[in-house]
């Protein structure tokens, strides 16, 4: 009691029933709020009073806010489904943080700060009280601990929080601007209990003269949780062409007996001079990224044919393989030349596992081709194959990923640029690939991700008629579906490049085109006029997919037809007639009966 008044109650727990909350909201109201309201107009001279009644009008209205919030549906919502709500807001929302570098006048040397957005986490935190502490209890969403992305100093707070969850630790060491120090934080995750539940571990080495430390002082001597590591360069701070970090793969294998994922960015695998076979036997990925990958892993190097064959064959459960560089139009000074490359492609055969169901490798090729001229992959295996000039297909012998022993069963063209002229012809490379059925690609193709298939990307702008065609080592003897996904400047387009190349595909059931220009461009070329003696390019097509790109419209300003300037249906009823005749006469009203079903899609 203040002043001959009653003091409103507390918080009331969220357990009472909506009948217990509705008496007593009655009787609050009767006995505290309505009460007040007609005294407080005598009692202005008194301050302190006109305060007692102000403190209990608040509180009121704030037990009302309460009660209203209970009511809310959010707030009904069972733990299981807000964990999921909160793990959504994780993945799709994760905090950020930024890197600043405020110029300062010579000879000071520019100040770094650094700024981070939590953004799911301060979000969610300041919903409600229930939701802050169901939030709190979900130990899952603080098994991530990144100080790249989250100030270092709440790296305690989210091990505490995470409790006994499967841990993930990814951090920077000896950046100088950084006044948390790093190394504490990996010291507290590599004692127990925390170690034992430390699965994945990201570091990024700010300093190149703590490498050796790495595998002898800083991490401990075997991590057997640990199934995921991925370690690399401050890209900012040591330029990918100056350093590199020699990581011993007895080490790897010793210190991570458990690997399954293993990201190298800048890393030399070293191998014992003594010959020792070296597995990693339980490894499902592997990532591999340098600038000049032919210096460090390959045949000519001090590693032996045999113990390339254990490290490969060893792993039995790897799906897959991606190396790739950071830099694919810089050409290292080290890179082999061509005519030493050709010389490479009768290197003994390693047979890959039969598990491998993906294998990337990205340009320049030429710098990894003593390697990848080694390797063969099973028949199933997708295979991705990315080079820049013409000769650096020359120099990869495509037959390895895709000749009579890995024929693919889908195969797509198309064209992208590379920043900052996106519309330089110079700049524009075809693309070989199989049809990705991921987000990224284009949702109306029908190309399935399981069936053998192959992705190579190159630069063609280089090619001239008295070239031996390096395409002519791709099997199509089982090509089912090819897919044209660019616009009308691709060079396989042209009838002396690639015509013989097309005519090998006697299977070929559908042909799906993202843009109308490409397919009668196209057809164009590589189709005999009607009433010619040639047979059909592909004798038993079956179906055509013709797509309209609205990106084309929508920056020229017009509508879509008058952008693209539509061709008649009788031109295009010429075109795909003597494609397919006998093909089933079922098509849309603009494209009147033209011999094989064409859609235009969006």
């Amino acid at each position: 009691m203040q002043h001959g008044l009653p003091v409103p109650p507390g918080f009331v727990q969220a357990s009472l029933t909506e009948e217990h909350y509705r008496e007593f909201t009655r009787e609050y109201w009767l006995s505290t709020v309505q009460a007040r309201l007609p005294v407080v107009g005598n009692m202005i001279p008194r301050v302190s009073v006109v305060d007692d009644h102000i403190y209990g009008l608040e509180h009121a209205l704030s037990f009302a806010k309460h009660v209203r919030n209970l009511a809310q549906p959010s707030m009904k919502l069972p733990v299981e489904l807000l964990a999921i709500i909160f793990q959504h807001l994780a993945d799709d929302w994760p905090p950020l943080g930024f890197q600043l570098n405020t110029p300062q006048e010579p000879p000071q040397e520019p100040r770094t700060s650094f700024v981070y957005h939590l953004n799911w986490i301060s979000a969610a935190l300041h919903v409600c009280h229930p939701w802050r502490n169901n939030l709190l209890q979900c130990s899952s969403l603080w098994s991530t601990v990144d100080t790249l992305a989250t100030p270092p100093q709440l790296a305690p707070w989210f091990i505490g929080l995470s409790r006994s969850a499967p841990l993930r630790l990814r951090t920077e060491l000896s950046r100088p601007e950084r006044k948390v120090n790093n190394f504490e934080i990996l010291r507290s995750v590599l004692v127990p209990p925390q170690i034992h539940r430390l699965y994945a571990l990201d570091l990024e080495l700010c300093d190149i003269s703590i490498v050796p430390a790495l595998t002898t002082a800083i991490l401990p001597t075997q991590m057997p949780a640990l199934t995921y590591f991925n370690l690399s360069l401050a890209e900012d701070l040591i330029p990918a062409k100056e350093d590199i970090i020699y990581i011993p793969v007895a080490w790897l294998a010793r210190c991570f007996p458990n690997l399954r994922e293993l990201h190298l960015k800048q890393c030399a695998l070293t191998w014992p001079a003594s010959g020792e076979a070296v597995t990693l036997p339980h490894l499902v990925l592997f990532r591999y990224i340098i600038e000049d990958a032919g210096r460090y892993v390959s045949p000519k190097s001090t590693i032996s044919l045999d113990q390339m064959h254990a490290f490969w064959s060893s792993m039995r459960h790897l799906e897959t393989v991606q190396m790739t560089s950071p830099a694919p139009f810089v050409r290292c000074p080290s890179t082999p030349s061509n005519e030493q490359l050709y010389t490479m492609h009768s290197e003994p055969t390693i047979d890959l596992p039969n598990t491998l169901k993906y294998f990337g490798l990205s340009s320049p090729v030429a710098s990894i081709a003593p390697l990848a001229s080694m390797l063969r992959m099973p028949n199933h295996a997708r295979v991705e194959l990315s080079a820049f000039t013409i000769d650096d297909y020359s120099a990869l012998p495509l037959r390895r990923f895709c000749g009579p022993d890995h024929p693919p069963h889908t195969l797509m063209f198309s064209l992208s640029t590379d920043e900052p002229d996106p519309y330089s012809p110079k700049e524009w490379e075809a693309l070989i690939s199989a049809w990705d059925t991921s987000p990224d690609s284009t949702s109306w193709t029908s190309t399935s991700a399981d069936e053998p298939s192959l992705n190579v990307i190159g630069d063609w702008s280089g090619y001239r008629i008295q070239t031996t065609n390096p395409l002519s080592e791709i099997d199509l003897s089982q090509l089912r579906l090819l897919v044209l996904a660019g616009e009308n400047r691709m060079k396989v387009c042209d009838p002396v490049v690639s015509e013989a190349f097309y005519r090998k595909a006697t299977k070929l059931q559908r042909l799906e085109v993202a843009d109308w220009k490409v397919a009668v461009d196209f057809f164009g070329a590589l189709v005999p006029k009607v009433g010619g003696d040639i047979e059909p390019l592909f004798p038993q097509l079956e179906d055509i997919c013709v797509g309209i790109s609205s990106e084309v419209s929508e920056k020229q300003g017009h509508e879509r037809e008058d952008a693209l300037g539509i061709p008649s249906s009788n031109d295009l009823l010429r075109v795909v007639s003597c494609i397919a005749a006998r093909a089933a006469r079922d098509w849309i009203d603009r494209i009147k009966e033209t011999g094989v079903p064409v859609e235009f899609v969006e």
